[in-house]
């Protein structure tokens, strides 16, 4: 107790070395004295030094450009915030009070199996080089000896797994291929989260393989999940969910819902016309998607026109005699007959 009362009388901001040496440390008190003017100008600094762009905001004003709910959740999530459970889709701001638990966030390593990986990696080499049945063998060993070391729930495993199902799909084996995609999408459920990027791809690749079996409505349900996830980590103006619009759309053309496949494929050119302008090819794809939504519902007028657009920028991407320019001009001339 002598020892403790001894050195009580010293500030905080003291301490001892082992030679008996005191340091005094000056607390740094610059946090407490920021305000929202000085954190916004540091931001507008950063962004114009790094970037060089200048945020076309006054200060003052909240910057969000991926909406209130995704950009609450990347704090979230970096910072270690679980909020309370309600809804925040009418609110721009979460006060003291929504704030249920902090928790640490942590860096760890996760362990690998040193001969599962290097089977894993030759199997995806080998693929990448169009030999499927070694690819197969050497990534089904990987699977068995991962399953081994880890048990059923690891990232690997869902790669693994995810690895299979698009073999088996290369070979024509689709019940295969949507029975591995489904364990991976387990595993990726469990591992990752539900709301993981890899979990919402899992959903993409089993909607795909489901619309191979010819089973329209379960490849639906599953891709609006995966679209309903993505406009909740990234908001709804992000160049997937174009790709996401567009095999929706067409599985509802498939299933003869041309209405509202129309209003999908028309997302899908809004979103190609914001990210890579109304001359690219991507946009020229969708105008004759969309062409062709229209004259499944009868409006050979306003597909005419999507079709033209479509023909003008294939003439100047890649000339009167090319293939895509022609196929257009056939389509135009094909679409008052439907």
């Amino acid at each position: 107790s002598s020892g403790i009362n001894a050195e009580w009388p010293l500030r905080p901001g003291k301490k001892k070395n082992k030679k008996g040496k005191v340091f005094v440390r000056e607390p740094s008190c610059s946090w407490s004295t920021s305000t929202t003017q000085s954190i916004h100008s540091s931001i507008c600094e950063i962004a114009l030094s790094k970037f060089d762009y200048t945020l076309p905001v006054e200060t003052g004003q909240v910057v969000m450009p991926l909406g209130f709910l995704p950009m609450t959740r990347l704090i979230c999530r970096a910072v270690g915030i679980q909020l309370t459970l309600r809804d925040y889709s009418d609110n721009r701001y979460f006060t003291e009070s929504d704030v249920m638990n902090v928790f640490p966030i942590v860096k760890h390593s996760n362990p690998r199996a040193r001969d599962a990986t290097k089977l894993k990696d030759l199997a995806e080499d080998r693929l990448g080089n169009g030999y499927l049945g070694e690819s197969h063998e050497l990534i089904t060993d990987a699977l068995n000896t991962m399953l081994q070391v880890y048990g059923p729930l690891h990232s690997d495993i869902e790669s693994s797994h995810k690895h299979l199902a698009h073999i088996s799909y290369l070979f024509g084996r689709i019940g295969q291929a949507v029975s591995h995609q489904k364990q991976g999408l387990l595993a990726s459920e469990r591992v990752l989260g539900i709301d993981h990027y890899e979990t919402i791809y899992c959903y993409v690749y089993l909607a795909l393989f489901a619309h191979n079996l010819a089973q329209t409505s379960v490849a639906l349900r599953l891709m609006y999940r995966a679209k309903y996830l993505l406009q909740l980590i990234f908001g709804p103006d992000h160049l997937e969910q174009a790709a996401f619009d567009i095999n929706i759309g067409l599985m509802l053309h498939t299933k003869g819902d041309s209405v509202n496949s129309q209003k999908f494929l028309e997302s899908a050119l809004k979103l190609h016309k914001k990210f890579h302008g109304s001359g690219s090819v991507q946009v020229a794809m969708c105008n004759i998607l969309v062409a062709r939504a229209l004259a499944g519902n009868a409006d050979f007028r306003e597909a005419m026109k999507y079709q033209k657009h479509a023909f003008e920028v294939y003439s100047e991407k890649y000339g009167e005699d090319d293939k895509k320019e022609k196929s257009t001009d056939c389509d135009s001339a094909l679409i008052p007959l439907l």
